[in-house]
């Protein structure tokens, strides 16, 4: 598959998601904490959005600097919810696997232990983004390279959790999703801007939290036809290292 069809199918992906979630009944459940999310991140942008356009030509600079701290503090609000509800995103994403018609073997692990094992992954991918967004603070003082290197980076810090939630139930090892990412780095790169895009933009990033986490899924899903589970993930794993063909 060709980098430019990985990014056009990357800029496509959360209308995908949009679509699947109109149509496929078995998503409304899950997809209603993320929709109640995105909700809240909306009318919260609008509030800045509108706070921002009463301010005063003094208070300019004053507000650009206090907007960015807001942004940035807004970024690690975010993340630490997408850990914290990781198990119910990965429910989202999972339900997308069989509404896409992608091949499962039968979960065996009880729903506690399945949680547990999802937040503790969301914590450990917590501990590394935040490292990314102390990056983001040195190269944003780069412009104008660095200033879009950290929109690629934040955008990264938001939708790995969505491609990675289909790669986990793989049994994927990290070498192996490192290696999946840098073999559809062109779906990586654009749908980390598009995701920091309509995160920044009032009212719509909220909004597309659901269809961002379904089009995730989707993306992987049309690249690779492995089986995938809940249970049994050091099997998996072994599986996953075994793979001789690349990644459809």
């Amino acid at each position: 598959m060709s980098a430019a069809r990985d990014a056009l199918d990357a800029l496509r992906a959360p209308l995908v998601g949009a679509r699947l979630l109109l149509t496929e009944r078995s998503l409304w459940a899950p997809a209603a904490l993320p929709v109640a999310l995105g909700l809240i991140w909306s009318v919260l942008s609008l509030s800045m959005a509108a706070a921002t356009g009463t301010a005063g030509s003094l208070l300019v600079i004053i507000m650009a600097f206090t907007l960015a701290a807001a942004l940035l503090a807004g970024i690690v609000v975010v993340q630490l919810l997408l850990a914290l509800c990781a198990p119910l995103f990965d429910w989202l994403s999972e339900r997308t696997e069989y509404a896409l018609g992608a091949q499962q073997r039968d979960a065996g692990d009880p729903w506690t232990t399945r949680t547990l094992r999802s937040i503790a992954i969301g914590f450990r991918l917590f501990a590394l983004k935040l490292l990314l967004l102390l990056v983001v603070l040195v190269v944003s003082f780069m412009p104008p390279i660095g200033t879009v290197l950290s929109w690629v980076l934040i955008g990264f810090t938001l939708s790995v959790d969505f491609l990675d939630y289909p790669m986990t139930r793989r049994g994927w090892s990290s070498a192996h999703k490192r290696a999946w990412l840098g073999r559809h780095w062109a779906t990586v790169l654009s749908f980390s801007l598009l995701v920091y895009l309509l995160l920044i933009l009032p009212g719509a990033g909220g909004l597309l939290l659901a269809p961002a986490i379904i089009g995730g899924t989707w993306l992987v899903c049309t690249r690779d036809r492995t089986h995938f589970a809940t249970d049994d993930l050091p099997q998996q794993a072994h599986d996953a290292h075994t793979l001789d063909a690349p990644a459809r």
